[in-house]
């Protein structure tokens, strides 16, 4: 439902060697290095905002009925 729609961060983490973690890479259908860390092209983050958010467009109106969001960042280990 949310594949390649328009979505958005908080903010965006840019790591010096890696890139940005750009809020297109939540939903971009790409699930490789989806295990959290960040070491891979395939995950959106943001800095770390105390209450940061992540919003994507679907471009149409839907009745949602559950949303299930995962985290399990290793940042600093």
């Amino acid at each position: 439902m949310a594949l390649n729609r328009p979505s958005y961060l908080y903010s965006t983490y840019v790591d010096g060697l890696l890139g940005a973690y750009l809020a297109s890479k939540a939903n971009d259908g790409d699930k490789t290095n989806c295990d959290g860390y960040l070491t891979g092209f395939s995950i959106a983050a943001t800095h770390y905002e105390l209450n940061p958010w992540y919003v994507v467009d679907l471009l149409v109106a839907l009745q949602v009925h559950s949303v299930k969001i995962t985290s399990d960042a290793h940042f600093g280990k």
